[in-house]
C-alpha cells in the first residue's frame, strides 16, 4: 500500500492508515515536522568512519521494554524535539532519503550489520537516531504489527 500519492507535485495523504505515531489521520504534517527534527538531529552527529555508534545517541535510546514499537518511536522522537531548534519544518528530504524498515520481518543474522558496518544492528534495525514514524497498514494480520519506521 502505498501512503503517498502524487499530486500536482504534492504528496497527499490517502486511506490505509490504521495507528500511526506521530497521528497522521488528519494530516502528514506531523511527519514533515519529525522529519526535519531528524534530519537536524542526524546532521550534527553524523560519522561516516564511524557508523555503528554515531547516530545512536544515549539520550535518545528507547528503553529495551517499551509497551510497544509506537512507544519506542514516541519516545526517541520526543526527546529529539525537545533539543532540536524549531523551526518551520520543509515538505522536503533535503539530500537525502527515507529508508522503510519492517521491525516484524527482521532475520537477525547479522548481515546487514556486517555489511553496513554497523549502521544496522545485528536485528538490522537502523539507528533509533534516524526513526521518524511508526506506521501500521490497515489490511496487515493483527497477529503481525509490522510497521514503518
Amino acid at each position: 500500500m502505498r501512503l503517498f500519492h502524487r499530486l500536482s507535485g504534492k504528496a497527499v495523504p490517502i486511506g490505509g492508515i490504521r495507528r500511526s505515531d506521530p497521528d497522521l489521520s488528519r494530516s502528514f504534517a506531523p511527519f514533515w515536522e519529525r522529519l526535519h527534527e531528524a534530519i537536524e538531529w542526524c546532521r550534527q552527529r553524523i560519522d561516516l568512519d564511524h557508523p555503528q555508534h554515531c547516530l545512536r545517541s544515549d539520550e535518545t535510546r528507547p528503553r529495551t521494554l517499551e509497551r510497544d514499537y509506537f512507544a519506542a518511536v514516541a519516545s526517541v522522537a520526543t526527546v529529539r524535539r525537545h533539543r532540536v531548534p524549531s523551526e518551520p519544518a520543509p515538505h522536503a528530504l533535503g539530500e537525502g532519503r527515507l529508508l522503510v524498515y519492517f521491525p516484524n520481518d527482521e532475520l537477525a543474522d547479522g548481515a546487514a550489520e556486517v555489511q553496513s558496518q554497523g549502521f544496522f544492528d545485528i536485528f538490522n534495525a537502523p539507528p533509533w537516531d534516524t526513526w521518524v514514524a511508526m506506521v501500521e497498514e490497515s489490511g496487515r494480520a493483527r497477529h503481525n504489527l509490522a510497521g514503518r519506521l
